[in-house]
């Protein structure tokens, strides 16, 4: 399986792309077919499901600094849209309960190099002080340190591919929100 980052949403004919109503939640949504998004976009921030259904189906996640993630095993997938809100609200664990995976790739995203966070979301979350870096001053947070953490204890032997792009530095790659305050989002697709 494949994941592709795009500026905007990829209009390609032979292609069903199934979207999400992203909220920074740990709600997952089953994809079963192409219906699995007719009339209103479900609800959630992420897909699960078996990879047979992926033949003419795209799922999509939209970003601007949080990471697009795909999990893998045999037959299984999740793709996922995890912010710290997310990651901290279990949307891993929640795809961790439906299989173990094997594979997982990480997508460009905020990287700690500019990372920036406040004190108070230092005293939150105390449980993660290795993933935060203190540079002139400010607090930064390793968003994709964190996850590699998490994964690790499900299975210490599933191999890990994390984009060394970070959507805040490459201005002229990624959309990224802290930068710019804008609504622009990346989108990235699932392709078997």
């Amino acid at each position: 399986m494949k994941m592709l980052t795009f500026w905007e949403r990829p209009k390609d004919p032979s292609f069903f792309f199934l979207e999400l109503e992203q909220r920074h939640s740990s709600q997952l949504v089953f994809v079963k077919n192409e219906k699995t998004s007719l009339g209103n976009l479900p609800i959630g921030d992420g897909w699960i499901g078996e990879k047979k259904f992926l033949k003419k189906i795209v799922p999509l996640i939209k970003t601007a600094d949080c990471m697009p993630i795909l999990l893998e095993a045999d037959t299984q997938f999740a793709f996922l849209h995890v912010g710290y809100k997310g990651l901290f609200g279990g949307i891993l664990e929640q795809a961790f309960a439906y299989f173990v995976p094997n594979k997982m790739t990480i997508g460009p995203h905020i990287q700690a190099c500019c990372y920036e966070v406040k004190e108070d979301f230092l005293e939150c979350y105390v449980q993660e002080k290795k993933n935060f870096l203190f540079k002139e001053n400010k607090f930064y947070f390793n968003l994709s340190g964190s996850v590699f953490e998490r994964i690790v204890n499900v299975n210490e032997r599933i191999e890990i591919k994390i984009s060394p792009y970070c959507t805040f530095c490459s201005f002229l790659k990624f959309h990224s929100f802290r930068r710019t305050g804008h609504q622009l989002r990346l989108f990235h697709g699932l392709y078997d």
